[in-house]
């Protein structure tokens, strides 16, 4: 899915922001529930060759 980043550091860390459609329709794909948490994990490749940033266990919750 096309997925769309906008990522602001505060001056002690990072806040990122995350966009794409709730339901790509495609069947390999997950269907966000606004009602649900969903965990997961985010890694950045940053340029460092052979390794990435890896934070696993986030927990994502929608502002309703």
């Amino acid at each position: 899915a096309d997925i769309d980043i906008v990522a602001n550091h505060t001056g002690t860390g990072w806040v990122c922001e995350f966009k794409r459609k709730m339901n790509t329709q495609d069947e390999d794909d997950v269907v966000f529930d606004v009602n649900e948490e969903i965990f997961f994990g985010l890694a950045i490749f940053n340029n460092a060759a052979i390794a990435h940033g890896i934070k696993p266990n986030l927990l994502m919750k929608f502002e309703k």
